[in-house]
């Protein structure tokens, strides 16, 4: 029943988090989330605490919201990009674990040093939600965004190792380097063979139930759904990374070749919606959760459960944030400035500009639930029967709220504004791609299909081309165009089946269409919307192509190639019906 009760606070503290959002424009989602996380948490009666369980968590909320944006992630920018992004996900967790380490050893030498590094594993890893939502509310570059998404897909799994191998020298008492490399090479390789196995497994799955023809739109998209938990599962059963093995399934099954068909078209869109539903509330979920969790880590230790003052805290946790900060910074500095340039293939160097985009990436890397989660697992008492657990948790809980709050209103500052010029080039293109399919698609059926339907595919291009070059309509306002378009072509020719007269101006170009108004029989109208439904198919499939090709030249970028493509899929879908 208790499970229950949270499942259904947790779902309307994200839908009250939505309004609340309209009213505080300038506070981001997820920090409004933890705030109402944190309000529950102080409101619960008779003295409730709430804690997450590290390994419920993960597999619960992060394996499936991982799965997913691995397989919405763009491939090709990841691998162009991989030396930096395993960097990031690998060479600065390990980095953050001997800063952090040394420095809370330094600030509290009584702390074992293995607790300091378990401590600085825990806040290597940046939070997948937070990245995302952050991401979206500033101007990054393509490779900004390429990086940290590479970097919250893999991080999660080398801090968590990390933070495991520190916790086992604690609760053992001693500690091999050699051994703890073979292990680290084993649980984040064998992760990745694990998940592209099973990834692979799924495929086969998916095909062979595809071939037989027992294959439904529910049954899919069910599949889908538990994909990521079993994956998760068996690779921890096998003792390797689950979260690499869930990351590298999603990526291996996004590269499968789709078909084409409207049934295809059909089940992406409907496996989309509920991703995204499912994302919402999930991510929603998380943010929610590290509100909760807030009181019962923060509060313990600044009451002195331990014996840290408070005083001691507050100068552990400035410095921590600070340490956590600068050693960021570098590393990402350092990194970029090494990259070398695309066109000139020589490294960047040093500039203000470089410095500037360098510290955008680094407040927008911040930690999250996952941090918390996994510091919970930490024993009450050591080995040696000291007990520190109450203050770390406190202070890593407080360095977790200041890179929240850092990215979300320092992080929009810094960064610069969004480049609008950027959004009408691409709007420009989309323009040139349908001019392009009109054009191929009267120069191909001019004579050899009827006017009448080859004239009314051609105004619903003319009218998505117009709506393209008013530059005062939005980017929403064009999904309900092309929406509001499919609807009157396909009114019209039920208009038209009714009796009503099908004149010149409804069907656009002069000379694809007879002068003066025509008189149709029903049989007339149904052929002619036959035909009009064929041409309308092959016009969209040349949009797909064309789309295809200018995100290869680099007219269009991908994540708005992904976007006209979803909007063709809905076409496609109001076509079929």
């Amino acid at each position: 029943m208790e499970l229950l009760e949270l499942f259904l606070v947790l779902l309307a503290a994200v839908l009250v988090s939505t309004i609340v959002t309209q009213l505080l424009p300038r506070v981001s989602l997820p920090l409004t989330q933890i705030l109402i996380g944190v309000v529950i948490a102080l409101c619960m009666q008779g003295g409730r605490s709430f804690v997450i369980d590290s390994e419920l968590f993960l597999v619960l909320l992060i394996a499936p919201l991982l799965f997913d944006e691995s397989r919405n992630a763009d491939k090709v920018a990841l691998w162009k990009n991989r030396a930096s992004i395993l960097s990031l996900a690998i060479g600065l967790v390990l980095v953050l674990v001997l800063a952090v380490g040394f420095t809370l050893r330094v600030i509290e030498p009584s702390i074992p040093l293995a607790i300091a590094f378990a401590f600085g594993a825990a806040l290597g890893p940046t939070d997948a939600a937070a990245v995302a939502s952050m991401a979206r509310s500033v101007s990054l570059s393509e490779r900004q965004e390429s990086l940290l998404s590479g970097e919250s897909l893999f991080n999660d799994a080398s801090g968590v190792v990390s933070f495991q191998f520190a916790i086992a020298a604690v609760t053992i008492g001693t500690f091999s380097l050699i051994d703890a490399g073979r292990s680290f090479a084993v649980s984040f390789f064998g992760g990745i063979g694990i998940g592209l196995v099973l990834g692979a497994a799924a495929l086969l799955c998916t095909n062979v139930i595809r071939k037989h023809g027992t294959e439904t739109l529910t049954a899919h998209i069910t599949f889908e759904l538990f994909t990521p938990f079993v994956v998760f599962l068996t690779a921890e059963h096998l003792r390797v990374s689950g979260i690499l093995a869930t990351v590298a399934a999603g990526l291996l099954i996004s590269l499968a070749p789709r078909p084409i068909s409207a049934y295809a078209t059909k089940l992406s869109i409907s496996s989309s919606a509920v991703w995204k539903v499912l994302d919402f509330v999930a991510n929603g979920a998380v943010f929610v959760m590290l509100g909760m969790q807030l009181p019962e880590a923060i509060v313990p230790g600044w009451r002195g459960g331990d014996d840290v003052g408070n005083a001691a805290i507050i100068g552990a946790t400035a410095a921590i944030a600070a340490v956590l900060v600068a050693a960021r910074f570098m590393w990402v500095l350092l990194m970029e400035a090494c990259h070398r340039d695309e066109t000139t293939h020589k490294p960047q160097g040093f500039s203000k500009t470089l410095a500037r985009d360098a510290f955008v990436t680094t407040l927008a890397g911040p930690k999250g639930a996952v941090t918390l989660s996994i510091m919970f697992t930490i024993p009450q008492v050591m080995v040696n029967g000291s007990d520190y657990r109450e203050t770390i948790i406190c202070i890593a809980s407080v360095v977790v709220l200041i890179t929240l709050l850092l990215a979300n209103f320092l992080m929009p500052v810094v960064a610069p504004e969004k480049d609008e010029s950027k959004g009408r080039h691409e709007r420009a293109a989309y323009a040139a791609i349908l001019q392009r399919v009109h054009d191929r698609m009267e120069e191909r059926y001019v004579g050899s299909r009827d006017s009448r339907a080859l004239g009314l595919v051609l105004h619903g291009y003319d009218t998505r081309i117009a709506a393209l070059k008013d530059l005062k309509i939005s980017d929403n306002q064009m999904h309900i165009a092309n929406i509001r378009e499919m609807r009157v072509w396909r009114d019209r020719g039920n208009r038209a089946e009714k009796g009503i007269d099908v004149s010149k101006r409804r069907f656009g170009r002069r000379n694809t269409m007879p002068t003066g108004p025509v008189r149709l029989t029903k049989d007339e109208v149904r052929r002619m919307m036959a035909q009009a439904s064929d041409l309308y198919a092959e016009a969209l499939r040349m949009e797909l192509e064309e789309v295809r090709q200018a995100a290869t030249r680099g007219d269009i970028a991908k994540k708005t190639a992904k976007a006209i493509r979803e909007e063709i899929y809905l076409l496609q879908m109001g076509l079929d019906e």
